[in-house]
């Protein structure tokens, strides 16, 4: 008796699969076998099976998360590296305060070793301050990058010993007997009891 099986054809589902599209050219016809096994049984589903996962990955991309608290449960007072960079790990941020420094003209070897103070707010807005500065920093987050979006001055001749508190939904900034409530847009209130 003669063993040698018939020469195969090769039906619609296989050249539409991945042989004809020489994605896999050297495929065995029982890896054929299996993946037109697989492509017979998806397709004889009722279609809403093939429709919903399509429509689900293709909503996904404008997916959007609401009612989000952006907020750090207390400040992070960093030392600035001699290069003037201040690196948050705890909530991995790492930003040049040189930019800041030169602004409040301290120069950037001025900052290094100095304790930068930053706190978020639950919009997400991050305010940065140095003992010695003038001002209270507010950055909004972007794609790689922190922007300014406002420098709310608190102390002509500079703060002395800032530290950053939560008190939603603002940002409290003590320095010694003065007490600000800060927001992305400014004071909100003074306390200097």
């Amino acid at each position: 008796m003669n063993n040698v099986s018939p020469p195969r054809t090769l039906s619609f589902l296989h050249l539409l699969s991945l042989h004809n599209l020489r994605i896999f050219p050297a495929l065995t016809l029982k890896a054929l076998d299996i993946i037109e096994e697989f492509m017979t049984k998806v397709l004889s589903l009722r279609p809403w099976w093939l429709i919903v996962p399509i429509l689900m990955a293709s909503c996904s991309s404008n997916l959007t998360l609401t009612e989000v608290d952006f907020a750090w449960p207390v400040e992070s007072v960093e030392t600035v590296d001699p290069s003037g960079r201040v690196e948050v790990a705890r909530y991995a941020v790492d930003f040049s305060l040189t930019p800041l420094a030169a602004e409040e003209s301290e120069g950037a070897g001025n900052a290094s070793g100095k304790k930068a103070h930053v706190i978020r707010n639950s919009a997400g807005y991050y305010f940065v301050t140095v003992a010695g500065f003038r001002n209270v920093y507010v950055f909004s987050p972007g794609e790689h990058e922190l922007k300014f979006y406002e420098a709310i001055p608190i102390s002509e001749p500079g703060i002395q010993n800032p530290a950053f508190n939560q008190r939603p939904p603002h940002i409290e900034l003590v320095d010694g007997s003065l007490k600000l409530l800060l927001t992305e847009d400014g004071i909100v209130e003074r306390d200097t009891r």
